[in-house]
């Protein structure tokens, strides 16, 4: 698992994936999750996993669902009415 390379250390010391592909592993893993417990599973500051979320939220590949929980979107499928 991922953890600070000491008091100072941030996503840019992580060797193992980037912060993204961390963040939607433990989104993709559960049925919906806060930023909170995200940052409590990788042992990284809330503030830097809401950041991440903002910018994952922005090329949609998670989104927030109506109770506020962090959810990795469903593909599209076949009976999505948007497909064209």
């Amino acid at each position: 698992m991922n953890e600070f390379a000491g008091e100072t250390g941030g996503w840019e010391d992580d060797d193992e994936g980037t912060p993204a592909d961390e963040v939607v592993r433990v989104v993709a893993e559960s049925e919906g999750t806060s930023a909170r417990g995200i940052a409590t599973a990788l042992r990284y500051p809330v503030e830097e996993i809401e950041d991440v979320l903002e910018d994952l939220r922005a090329n949609g590949e998670v989104e927030k669902d109506s109770e506020g929980m962090w959810v990795v979107p469903d593909a599209a499928g076949p009976d999505d009415p948007y497909i064209f």
